[in-house]
């Protein structure tokens, strides 16, 4: 089941937390072996400029608080459908 990649908790420490600074381990974010993303190279270079890029721009972006993280699970993923932010 897709949804439950990289939950394991004997890989990976408090595997349901997110943690940006979480050490590289062996996760299957893109696949393995001959299934591996082809465009995996280009996430790992967008994404951190991407971060960077709105922190620049949104300096005092935040989760809000008080307000709770709507979640979706399903079999072919685990994702957040709403983030509430504080700007």
């Amino acid at each position: 089941m897709l949804s439950v990649a990289n939950r394991d908790p004997a890989e990976f420490p408090d595997p349901n937390r997110f943690d940006i600074d979480r050490p590289n381990l062996r996760h299957i974010a893109f696949g393995n072996g001959v299934h591996v993303c082809v465009g995996n190279a280009i996430s790992r270079a967008v994404v951190p400029a991407l971060i960077q890029a709105v922190v620049q721009r949104v300096p005092d972006l935040r989760l809000d608080p008080s307000a709770s993280v709507e979640r979706e699970t399903t079999a072919r993923s685990r994702h957040m459908k709403t983030v509430p932010l504080l700007t």
